[in-house]
């Protein structure tokens, strides 16, 4: 595998840093949590997710959030993402907080089966977890911000379901919500920048990249334009050093194409911030700020279904 060693070094670091984030937050926030559980019954590491939900709430039905890892397309893991998780299930839900194979390992069809599969777990564990499904919610950062933009196109679309073989969620996703998300694989691809050159050249080996079709099919604002695109949240930073120009450009597409939805840039008071600072930071109070408008968000969407 061509740059299997960066790759490789790449993952340790994220784990390495992840779990030094988690020992300096020092709190679960008061949740409870439950461990890799399998969510495709393959016993791949990959298809693991974690259940968070408050203390004493196990049996209680609670609305559900699907938190989706970034980590540049090729890395990440769902450690990364449990502290913000956490705080998530600390304000009323229960938070999933998946494992999926990342490139070059798989391509974007096969990630979107292997997501679609865990939304579908979470389906077939309501009654188990307590689950509330008409309060079902995703949200992902970075490369996971790309992925639950996905999520939403394919879940609208019945052409996309059959171009990835994909059933869509039964009563549907109420509330999609992306922390500084890219969304056009032409741009990645096209791009100068030397850590996007470094991302295509690393993670988008396969020969599909080669198909315009393939590009037509997991590209924004193709994706956009067929379905019919639901509301969406996306939060950014001004200071973010590697996507702002990209979740800017997203904003402004869906714009373009008059599709409603919310954009909302934070900056910086008390901490510096950059690439999903609410996602790796969920203490800093610019991260609770974000978090507590993305929650809001879910629950206006739930109020006006």
């Amino acid at each position: 595998m061509k740059g299997s060693l960066f790759i490789k070094f790449m993952r340790y670091k994220q784990i390495v840093d992840g779990r030094k984030r988690l020992k300096e937050l020092g709190t679960d926030y008061g949740c409870e949590k439950i461990y890799d559980l399998d969510y495709m019954g393959d016993a791949n590491e990959n298809h693991l997710c974690d259940v968070y939900f408050p203390q004493g709430t196990a049996e209680k039905k609670l609305p559900v959030i699907m938190e989706i890892h970034g980590g540049g397309f090729m890395t990440g893991t769902k450690l990364i993402n449990e502290g913000h998780g956490l705080y998530y299930a600390s304000r009323g839900y229960k938070v999933v907080n998946v494992n999926y194979t990342v490139h070059p390992e798989k391509n974007f069809v096969e990630e979107m089966q292997e997501l679609f599969s865990a939304l579908h777990w979470i389906e077939a564990n309501a009654e188990k977890h307590a689950f509330d499904l008409d309060k079902l919610f995703i949200t992902g950062d970075s490369a996971g911000g790309f992925h639950v933009l996905l999520i939403a196109a394919i879940q609208n679309s019945p052409e996309l379901q059959r171009y990835y073989n994909i059933r869509p969620v039964a009563k549907g996703i109420r509330g999609v919500a992306a922390s500084c998300p890219c969304a056009d694989v032409r741009m990645m691809m096209n791009s100068e920048d030397k850590i996007w050159k470094m991302i295509t050249k690393y993670a988008f080996q396969s020969e599909v990249y080669q198909s315009e079709d393939y590009i037509h099919h997991v590209s924004a604002p193709d994706t956009f334009m067929m379905s019919e695109y639901p509301k969406v949240f996306m939060l950014t930073t001004p200071t973010d050093s590697l996507v702002y120009g990209h979740t800017l450009r997203v904003h402004n597409i869906l714009n373009e194409l008059g599709i409603d939805h919310v954009y909302k840039e934070y900056t910086g008071k008390s901490h510096q911030i950059d690439h999903v600072f609410n996602v790796l930071y969920p203490q800093y109070e610019e991260s609770i700020e974000a978090n507590e408008d993305i929650l809001a968000y879910f629950l206006s969407m739930t109020e006006s279904q």
